[in-house]
Order: C-alpha cells, then structure tokens, then sequence
C-alpha cells in the first residue's frame, strides 16, 4: 500500500473515531445556551431513559415527544398518565420507601408543589429559557410552567341567545337576576375541585368580595360537573345553556371538533383566570441529564411551537406569532380582554395556601348549594 493511501485510510479513521467521541456536536442548540451544555448531552447517553408521571394525555404529549425523540433518539420515554391528584402523592410515597420513581412530574397542584418544593424534593436546575419566559414561569428555578389552561364561558348556540351572552362576571350576575327562570338550572361549571376550584379562588382575588356577591345569585342556578368532557356533552344534548367555567382545552377534543358552530366560546372579560400547569425534576431522578433535556426543550421555542400542536396552550412570548390558533397560546387572550385581566393562578404562595382553599371551597358550596 503507498504511503499516499495509507495517510487517507489513517485520517478517515482518525475522523470515524472523532465522530464517535464526540456525538453532543450533532445536537443544535440555542446559541445562548451555556459553551458546557454538550456535558449534559453526553451525560444523558449513559443513562437509562425517562419515566414521566403526568396528568396531561399520551396524544396531548405526542407532537412535543416527536421533536424530542428525533433531537435525542438515544433516550426512551416512558409516560405515565396519571389522574391530576395521583402524580404528586404518588412520587412522595415512593420516594419515601425507597421504590424507583419517576424522573420528572407534570400535575396541576398548587399546594402540591409547594409542599415538594418545602420540603426539598425537586432538583434546583436553572434552566437556560428562564430569560426568555415570562416572571410567573418559573419558582425557585424549581418548579416550571408546562402549560396555561385558560378557563373560558362556553354555550350551545342553538339555545343560547347572542344577546344574553355576557360580556363578564359583574354582566353575568346582572343578567341572571334580571331573568332567574330563564337561567336556573340550565348552567354549569366545573364543581370545587382543582380547576374548578382554583379558578374561583383567582376570581375571588382578582374580584375581593365582589365575585361572591356574583356567585351567591349565579350559583343557585348552575349544575355543577366534575370534568369539561361532561359539561361539553351536557350542553351539546341541551340539557345545559352554558358554562361559565370551561377549560379552553376541550375546545381541542374530538367531540367539540364534531359540534363545529354549534359551540361558542369567549374570555371572561373583567378577569379570565388562567391554571398553570407545573412542572418539576424529581430529587432521585435516575435520569436526571435527560429530564433536563426535556424541560429546557418544553420552555424552548421550537418545544412551545411543539406543544401547541398538542392542543396544549403555551405561553412563550416569541412563540405567539408561529402559532396560528389562538386559543393554544396566551397571546390570544391578552389581545381580546388585556393583560391586566388575565389572572394566573400559578405560584403565588397563597394559591398553596390548603386551609385557604378548603375554606374558599366551602363557601363556593355555600353560594351554590346553600351550604357549607
């Protein structure tokens, strides 16, 4: 063999091995990422995969899994989809005892996070995207935005007049003590429970004693359910006129696609609340490197973009304007109402606050029901 050739076969060697060495160089990422982030990149090849706890569908998660299993092939994830009050006790139970749990969880739970985060049971991980994210995204560098379901009044158009639709609470209340025979019994809402009970606690402090006032005349005439995909049919039969206390997510099911015109929606003027969805890494995750990989994706642009295709809403700024359907994207409901009336209910420690809540749901039962 000639010397020429032999120096050819010695540098594509040369050049096979580089490759192999180094495979983070394959992964693009934000140029404002940190020069070491290849680190956690190649760190996560040695792990063994991703186990999510999570209270949002396999479909909703698909399109942003896609985005990520092509940028790290090399990382299985598994996803558990677990009721939204069974994510968080699950993982402290099996963190207590010791059983392998998962690496990072995605609930809505107020009072849940705030207990993880007290008592130090999530990783501290300062995402590279918190510059990029709005102030209420992020808590402690611990605890993150997955999402931001807005609640939305929703009604069947063939029943409900467009002239009885409110603009707000306060035109609400008013136009139900005008006609009280017309509304009782043919409204619904989300009962007590997490997102029907945490959107009355953000009415209630954007409001102060004013949405009680409201709720004591709108509450004896609405029939409270337990989940949109009930209120949605309910109000499809006739049964129901409307919901003033709808998550915008089920705008995205199959069975509100199917009614087409025959649902109409709008934000609540004088103050929409919107429920933060979190999201955390845990403090034993065995794949600590890959759940890093997966957050900063989920608060990244292109993973934003991603997560709307999932009929998620998303919150990124500079994400607004690559999503073309408003409803997944806060952006479209600070141009209808501002931004003054959008009322997250995310971290404010008040939110976790769980003596405040059983005692804001006690008088919600109150003004529904008539009792505590």
């Amino acid at each position: 063999m000639s010397q020429q050739k032999k120096a050819s076969k010695l540098i594509f060697v040369l050049l096979v091995v580089a490759f192999l060495w180094t495979p983070a160089l394959a992964v693009a990422v934000p140029n404002y990422y940190p020069k070491d982030y290849d680190k956690i990149i190649d760190a996560s090849r040695a792990e063994k995969g991703l186990y999510i706890y999570s209270n949002v569908s396999t479909d909703n998660w698909k399109p942003l899994l896609a985005v990520f299993n092509k940028l790290y092939p090399w990382i299985n994830v598994k996803l558990l989809d677990l009721g939204g009050s069974e994510v968080l006790p699950r993982y402290i139970a099996e963190s207590q005892t010791g059983t392998p749990t998962a690496d990072f969880l995605v609930t809505q739970s107020a009072p849940g996070w705030a207990r993880l985060l007290g008592e130090n049971r999530l990783l501290r991980y300062p995402s590279p995207e918190i510059p990029h994210l709005p102030v209420w995204a992020s808590r402690q560098e611990t605890v993150y935005s997955f999402s931001a379901d807005p609640a939305i009044m929703a009604w069947n158009t063939k029943i409900f007049p467009a002239d009885m639709v409110p603009k707000g609470m306060a035109d609400f209340a008013e136009k139900v003590q005008k006609k009280p025979d017309f509304f009782r019994g043919r409204l619904t809402s989300y009962n007590e429970g997490a997102f029907g009970g945490y959107s009355a606690f953000g009415f209630y402090k954007h409001h102060g004693e004013k949405f009680w006032n409201w709720l004591d005349i709108i509450g004896p005439m609405t029939r409270p359910g337990s989940s949109g995909g009930d209120q949605l049919e309910k109000m499809l039969s006739g049964e129901y006129m409307m919901s003033w206390n709808f998550s915008a997510i089920n705008l995205a099911s199959s069975t509100a696609k199917r009614a087409g015109n025959l649902i109409g929606w709008k934000y609540t003027e004088d103050g929409n609340p919107v429920l933060v969805r979190g999201m955390g890494i845990t403090i034993k995750a065995a794949n600590p490197n890959s759940a890093k990989l997966l957050l900063d994706l989920l608060l990244s642009q292109e993973g934003q973009v991603a997560l709307s295709k999932g009929n998620m809403t998303v919150y990124r700024p500079d994400a607004a304007d690559k999503i073309p359907e408003p409803t997944l994207h806060l952006a479209g409901l600070i141009k209808a109402i501002g931004e003054k009336n959008m009322i997250v209910v995310g971290w404010d420690p008040e939110y976790g606050d769980e003596a405040k809540f059983k005692a804001l749901q006690a008088r919600w039962r109150q003004a529904v029901f008539g009792k505590k």
